[in-house]
């Protein structure tokens, strides 16, 4: 996993596409789509289930010590310094912290979901 984050922080290009490509057009989409009623939709439901897992996986842990080093890294501006993520919670792209597209998302699947998915959903 080291030499992941070695090889990802330094190929800012490949770390962009990943991130945008899951927030972009699989978060916002399916979480639109959830929210318009569309819960049912195979994908969509693969898109929230993966999400759910995805930071479920972090909160289930309950280390909340989500920031690098200052300086750790170079791949993001340098604004950023002190708060960048750890590369953990996105190193294939998939970022394992809730967004708001999330919780809308979750709130319309909640009541259609079944328990231990709820229980998830509850700890998110």
């Amino acid at each position: 996993m080291k030499r992941d984050i070695d090889n990802l922080s330094r190929d800012k290009e490949r770390f962009l596409s990943a991130v945008y490509y899951h927030y972009d057009y699989r978060l916002i989409i399916a979480s639109s789509l959830a929210l318009a009623g569309y819960i049912n939709h195979v994908a969509v439901q693969q898109v929230l289930h993966d999400r759910i897992e995805a930071i479920y996986s972090v909160v289930q842990h309950g280390n909340f010590n989500i920031y690098e080093e200052p300086g750790k890294f170079s791949v993001h501006p340098k604004e950023w310094t002190n708060q960048q993520l750890k590369w953990e919670l996105y190193l294939d792209g998939n970022i394992k912290l809730p967004f708001v597209h999330d919780i809308f998302a979750f709130s319309s699947i909640y009541k259609h979901s079944r328990q231990e998915l709820r229980r998830k959903i509850d700890a998110i």
